[in-house]
């Protein structure tokens, strides 16, 4: 019995790493309900294996390149991605398996990690979607202003 109790606890815990964390499944409608910037509309969700965010992880820096393009904000992210903290989700849109980006100032994340929605902040607050097939990222939308 310990060990299936095990097994679930680990099954919906988050992933730590230092500058981010997967969330569980359970946690993606939760991190796409944001009140000040356009996320995706999802099918569903899954949880990305480790090699997709480690892959994602390393593609990171073409990240600084996209523009955001919708509203509330436009450009580019402004600061360095090492002053981001990033909560991870696995969506599926299109039939795609994709995974949904929730960037926020890394000062932000102090303690015990939790689905973070903020309503405007600018462009300190973001998200993204990468796709692992592709190793793209896509979909860069920033906060609206106060």
């Amino acid at each position: 019995m310990k060990k299936i109790i095990f097994f679930v606890l680990l099954a919906v815990s988050p992933v730590y790493a230092d500058g981010y964390e997967v969330l569980p499944e359970s946690e993606a409608h939760m991190i796409l309900n944001q009140c000040s910037r356009e996320v995706p509309v999802i099918e569903g969700t899954w949880m990305p294996p480790l090699s997709v965010i480690e892959e994602l992880e390393a593609n990171l820096y073409k990240l600084q390149e996209l523009e955001a393009v919708a509203c509330c904000g436009y450009g580019r992210l402004e600061k360095n991605l090492n002053e981001y903290f990033r909560q991870y989700t696995g969506i599926i849109t299109g039939g795609e398996r994709l995974v949904y980006i929730n960037g926020m100032p890394a000062d932000r994340q102090k303690s015990q990690p939790v689905t973070v929605t903020v309503c405007d902040g600018g462009k300190n607050y973001w998200g993204a979607v990468y796709d692992p097939k592709m190793k793209e990222f896509d979909k860069l939308a920033f906060n609206g202003e106060i």
